[in-house]
């Protein structure tokens, strides 16, 4: 994969990501019943849905409902089993790890996070010897001290998300962002330090 593949594909996956989370995030405020669109849209910052029309409409349907996917149907007969507890909106009751809802932006940044190193090291390893975990990289002789720094941060992140779940200390989009960011940094300084 060469230097504009690579950034073409990260910043692709980049983009999904934040806009799912925009969608998500969005809708999760639709379906709340107390929740009603601002007054003046421009001035407050999103996610949130607004009408393109008119916004009487729209409000007026507030809040709105979800109609769970077949696959978000099944996931919940498989996470409650058979006979699962129902809530007092005649729904099941699904047990969501942290308790009470979904979380959006954890469970999305900590897979971007994740999808952003597998790009980033699928690029990395036509480097003859370039580390893409923490073992490797204490043994290589790095060109630049930020570039020692900056690659062991990827690689600790990278670590923290697969094998640290932890639902309290969840990353953010904009750690998201930020991440991506520094391994796009990363795979152009290769490209000047180690050419092929």
């Amino acid at each position: 994969m060469d230097l504009e593949s690579y950034i073409r594909a990260s910043s692709g996956w980049l983009i999904d990501i934040t806009t799912t989370f925009d969608l998500a995030s969005a809708a999760e405020l639709a379906i709340r019943p107390n929740w009603s669109p601002p007054a003046n849209g421009s001035d407050v910052e999103g996610p949130y849905l607004i009408s393109m029309r008119h916004p009487l409409p729209f409000a007026a349907a507030l809040p709105f409902g979800v109609r769970s996917s077949r696959e978000a149907m099944r996931a919940a007969w498989v996470a409650c089993g058979h006979t699962p507890e129902t809530a007092n909106t005649d729904g099941v009751k699904v047990p969501f790890s942290n308790g009470n809802s979904p979380r959006i932006e954890g469970v999305l940044a900590r897979a971007g996070i994740i999808a952003q190193f597998e790009l980033w090291k699928s690029y990395a390893t036509q480097f003859p010897g370039y580390p893409t975990n923490l073992k490797a990289a204490k043994k290589h002789s790095f060109v630049h001290p930020e570039e020692e720094r900056l690659v062991t941060n990827l690689i600790s992140i990278r670590n923290r998300m697969t094998h640290e779940i932890d639902v309290t200390n969840d990353p953010t989009t904009r750690m998201l962002v930020n991440y991506t960011w520094e391994c796009q940094h990363i795979a152009k300084w290769l490209t000047q330090l180690y050419p092929l």
